[in-house]
Formats: structure tokens, sequence, C-alpha cells
């Protein structure tokens, strides 16, 4: 018998279309995606007075809670993916960029959101670095993905079936990998990914239930990072040795 190797079926497919995308957050599930990934993402950044705030992936519906507190909000959506005209009736405050890249000015962002970003990428470690790059010193990087623990990574159907789930412990890992400091990993999401007004209906109980019983299985990871500069490792001058103590015996006399 052949084994499947799962990892092939990551990479066969990485992102699911910007079509797929607006239709999911449309329906009644993914309004209920929305309303608490909104709220544990409200809960972390509570505050983004005068920042630059930007989103990458599909992030624009959790975006507009920044709108009026930021300085400024912008979403890069990568070409593989797409890309749809944000916000309604106002000027477009979205970008179309190469997958893996994130085309700003080095250190000119306060706070980089990815939803629907990271587990989609083909050189997650680029993406990294480039999130690295345009964070300011002490930014903060905040990504939402799939939890390989969870139900919502093994039913494809909706948009957190697609792509590299990631334990908390796997992408903490990753993310210290990539020079930034990550915090303890949160985890939300614990209603089954069916669209059923019964199961919809107890969303409260769902999340609330989860987060005391089995709190590591929820549908996503959710995990913040800072940016930290290092002070520079000073080199050991050149012939430099430790002191050593030799014992020496005492004059005589000297005991007395």
């Amino acid at each position: 018998m052949v084994k499947f190797d799962e990892s092939l079926w990551y990479n066969f497919i990485m992102r699911t279309d910007i079509a797929d995308l607006h239709r999911f957050y449309e329906s009644p599930l993914g309004k209920y995606v929305q309303k608490y990934i909104a709220k544990y993402i409200a809960a972390i950044w509570p505050d983004a007075v005068g920042d630059c705030v930007v989103g990458y992936g599909y992030s624009i519906p959790y975006l507009n809670q920044f709108q009026l507190r930021a300085e400024r909000v912008l979403s890069i959506m990568p070409a593989s993916q797409g890309a749809i005209f944000w916000p309604e009736n106002e000027k477009n405050c979205v970008a179309l960029a190469e997958d893996n890249v994130i085309p700003l000015a080095d250190q000119s962002v306060n706070r980089l959101l990815f939803v629907h970003g990271l587990e989609g990428a083909e050189d997650t470690r680029l993406l990294l670095r480039e999130a690295w790059r345009v964070l300011m010193d002490g930014g903060r990087l905040l990504i939402v993905v799939p939890n390989r623990r969870g139900l919502w990574a093994r039913f494809p159907r909706s948009p957190f079936g697609i792509g590299q789930p990631y334990s908390g412990n796997q992408l903490y890992t990753l993310i210290q990998d990539s020079l930034f400091t990550p915090f303890k990993p949160a985890y939300g999401l614990y209603a089954p990914p069916i669209e059923s007004p019964v199961i919809l209906n107890f969303s409260e109980t769902w999340e609330r239930l989860g987060a005391l019983w089995c709190k590591k299985m929820g549908g996503v990871v959710i995990i913040e990072a800072k940016k930290l500069v290092l002070s520079r490792v000073l080199e050991r001058p050149r012939g430099w040795r430790s002191r050593i103590f030799v014992p020496a015996a005492l004059p005589l006399g000297a005991g007395k």
C-alpha cells in the first residue's frame, strides 16, 4: 500500500483563492470565525493609537477595528491568493505583492498582522525575514494560523484547512528562530467547522468551555512576537587569559 505524505498535500494547495476567502467570510460560519478571532486580536492589541498597522494574507476582516485608532492601516495580499478592493467607498488600502515579499521600506511598520498568510507561504523563513525587516525596533508581529491539533485543519472546505498547520510549540520555535521574541501562544475556535445553526447558536458556550477543558485543541493558534534588537557581542581581546590563582608557601614565621 502506498503511504500518503501529507506534506505533499500542503505543498500542492498552498493558498485559498481570494474569491473563496471573501465568500467564506460572508457565510454564517465565516461570521463566527471573524467575530471570535477579532476578539482575540483585540485582547492582545487593545491599543494601536498612532501606529502603522499592516495586514498580510487575507486580514481585512480584522483590520477594521484599527482604522479609527491607528495612523495608517494597510493590507498586503500575495499574488498566488489575489486581491480585492478595501475598504469600500474609500481610497484603496490594499496592495498586491509577490509571494513572500512585503513591499514596504525598512523599519516602517509598528504592527504586522498575519492571517491566512504564514500557512500558505512557500518559504516561511523568508517571509518572516521580510516581517523583521519592515518592523520598527520594538515592533509587534501577530500571527494567526490553523492549529495542527484542532478540527479546522482537517476540513479543507474552510480556509483554515488549506496550507501548513502548526502546533503552538512549532510556531513558537519557528518565530524564535527568526530572531523574534515570541510570547505564549493562545488558542481559539472551539466549535466544529460545520455550518449548522444549532452549533453556531451556542458559539459562546463552545468558546468558553473549550478554553477551560481542551485549551490546545482550538482551531487556530494565535501568537504575538516582538522585534528586539540585541546589543552587539564584543569580541574577546587577543592575548586575554583568565586569572589563575596559584597558592604559594608562606614565609617562615608568617603564621605566628
